[in-house]
């Protein structure tokens, strides 16, 4: 055993048994998942490379800085991220080559992201084995913590790690995969306390990767050990694709909740009493990264066994349409009111994919807004957490992008909505005779303070 010292009393000894080679890190990708995962590994001890090909973000980590929210022990990312490079444990850097020198243990957070057409783009992941296999050494443990369609790790990355390098798994590097199964927001307790699947291509491997991640636990935590890559790969996949499915399951009943003048989310709530019944919420669609690609993942391993996904499949498609059938129930409440889209300016308030976040990735909102765009609306758009400049219609100030609107569609929350003046949301928007529209899919505010103040509240 060779572990690595306290560097100041409030970081725990990191055990390292069974860590060959030495106990430097680098992780691969910066992003949602990959900068916690550092800093999580840093705050223990360890010392963390943190590689990623944008420049602009390492520069900007390098200075401190980072828009993701997350927080822990009540410490913020930015003061955690502050701590940890001042104590030099954490290094963000774009030049691959100085982390894979230094390192003995390689993590790969980079995504596969989802092309128009549904296919997976695994170039991302291919790009980075061939920088990883050209300086991989011997002992190194290269940990694969991405979601991916299933059998990608043996078949897509263990071959080009073995390319590059001249070397064998399991021989002379040990390769192993565990899924990431973080939520946004969460990330550093789910690092210490979500149980963790881990699976390699030999014992020896398998062996690594878990006592790496458990020394991330706290009092709680528990590894999960699978003799098979493949079933860990696909175990993900279906996690977010249940979510997928149940959160269809009741947007597709919520469409029915409207014809019937019935409220879905209190429904929801006297399902969810039964203690084996556990109902997601409907909304405006379903964002991020995670559970609007899952289908596409696994679409292809469908697709080599003759297999369809016709359950999953359709819960996709009903979870697509929401943005659309938003869009639809304003203009017939604007009609209603004597209006259409084209003469009225829409506001939107939120467009991170989920509340709570600075994730704009496959919002709904993203939809939501070029609809409107795209059938003439005008739209202001506004999101205190979503850089300013991203999105058409975009403004930085609440206030403003309400002003003269004849309809407000709440989409996610975040803290500067949580204590939101229906009075003067009323006083800012379009006087007419009319009574505003507030459409809230999630309904994630209050009708009865909305409706007080004159507005007209729609779920959807």
């Amino acid at each position: 055993m060779n572990p690595v010292n306290k560097t100041d009393q409030n970081k725990m000894e990191v055990n390292t048994v069974g860590l060959k080679r030495n106990n430097t890190i680098a992780v691969f990708g910066q992003g949602y998942v990959g900068l916690p995962l550092a800093l999580s590994f840093a705050m223990k001890g360890f010392k963390v490379f943190g590689v990623d090909i944008n420049q602009a973000l390492i520069k900007e980590l390098k200075q401190g800085k980072t828009k993701h929210l997350e927080s822990y022990q009540g410490k913020s990312i930015q003061e955690i991220l502050q701590e940890e490079l001042d104590s030099g444990r954490y290094i963000p850097v774009d030049d691959y080559r100085q982390a894979l020198t230094q390192a003995g243990i390689i993590v790969v957070t980079v995504g596969a992201p989802i092309k128009d057409d549904g296919e997976v783009n695994n170039s991302p992941l291919k790009a980075v084995a061939r920088e990883i296999g050209q300086s991989l050494k011997k002992d190194d443990l290269v940990l694969v913590r991405s979601t991916v369609v299933p059998g990608t790790t043996e078949r897509v990355i263990q071959p080009i790690l073995e390319s590059e390098s001249g070397l064998v798994s399991g021989e002379d590097f040990d390769l192993a995969y565990s899924s990431e199964r973080i939520a946004e927001g969460k990330a550093f307790l789910e690092f210490s306390e979500m149980p963790t699947l881990v699976a390699g291509v030999t014992d020896s491997g398998r062996k690594r990767a878990s006592e790496l991640l458990a020394s991330l636990f706290g009092d709680g935590g528990e590894i999960v050990v699978s003799p098979s890559i493949e079933a860990v790969e696909l175990s993900k996949v279906l996690e977010n694709l249940s979510r997928d499915i149940n959160i269809g399951m009741v947007n597709e009943f919520a469409g029915l909740c409207e014809e019937l003048d019935l409220d879905i989310h209190h429904i929801i709530d006297l399902a969810n009493t039964h203690k084996r019944v556990n109902l997601l919420r409907p909304g405006p669609g379903v964002g991020g990264f995670c559970i609007p690609n899952a289908y596409y993942y696994l679409l292809p391993r469908a697709r080599e066994a003759g297999l369809d996904l016709d359950l999953s499949s359709s819960a996709r498609e009903i979870n697509d349409y929401r943005p659309r059938r938003v869009v639809e129930r304003l203009k017939e409440r604007l009609q209603e009111q004597g209006k259409s889209l084209d003469q009225c300016k829409i506001a939107i308030l939120g467009l991170a994919m989920k509340d709570y976040s600075s994730d704009h990735r496959q919002s709904p909102a993203l939809d939501i807004v070029e609809l409107l765009l795209h059938q003439g609306g005008e739209v202001n758009c506004y999101d205190p957490e979503v850089s300013s400049g991203l999105i058409a219609g975009q403004v930085n100030d609440l206030w403003k992008c309400v002003q003269g609107a004849s309809a407000v569609i709440f989409l996610t929350r975040q803290e500067e909505f949580d204590n939101l003046d229906f009075g003067q949301l009323k006083g800012k928007m379009l006087a007419n005779p009319h009574s505003p529209l507030l459409l809230d899919p999630k309904k994630a505010l209050s009708r009865e303070e909305a409706t007080k103040e004159g507005i007209q509240y729609v779920i959807l």
